[in-house]
């Protein structure tokens, strides 16, 4: 039965959800890859955008996908907010609210900043490692500014 995980445990799984945001805006892929079971599924929906949804099969590959996608970028900074979890066991569902803004200085004095808002609802599992998300699906709810900057139809994942 779902519950309120104990208090070591949500200290841990808040945690690592500031380790996933840290790894992305530090462009750390080795510790993002280290927030995920191997086979975790990960998928990222955005009506807001021309891409629609992008699915990744294991972190790896999509911390490879996310590289390409912020290769561009001179910054990301993604707050993490309201985190909720339930446990059960070495099992553990959440949902955690996220803020995203990517910002590109290009030639000239424009920076070119898009915000996204939306929440992840992950699945996690307790490993001997610690908690690891084992599925992340992100939702997009608003997207605003230059929605150029997040054409990330013409990256590749390969």
């Amino acid at each position: 039965m779902l519950a309120i995980p104990e208090p070591a445990d949500f200290v841990e799984l808040f945690t690592l959800t500031a380790r996933y945001a840290r790894a992305l805006d530090t462009r750390d892929y080795e510790l993002f890859v280290s927030c995920f079971v191997p086979d975790a599924v990960i998928t990222y929906a955005n009506p807001n955008m021309r891409t629609g949804t992008i699915a990744y099969d294991g972190p790896q590959e999509a911390a490879d996908g996310l590289k390409q996608i912020h290769a561009p970028m001179d910054a990301t900074m993604h707050r993490m907010s309201n985190q909720y979890f339930q446990a059960d066991g070495d099992r553990a569902t959440g949902r955690v609210y996220v803020d995203v803004f990517e910002v590109r200085r290009d030639a000239g004095a424009d920076a070119s900043v898009l915000n996204h808002v939306g929440y992840y609802d992950d699945d996690y599992v307790r490993t001997p490692d610690g908690w690891r998300i084992a599925k992340r699906a992100y939702t997009g709810v608003w997207s605003g500014g230059n929605k150029k900057l997040g054409d990330y139809a013409a990256v590749s994942t390969d």
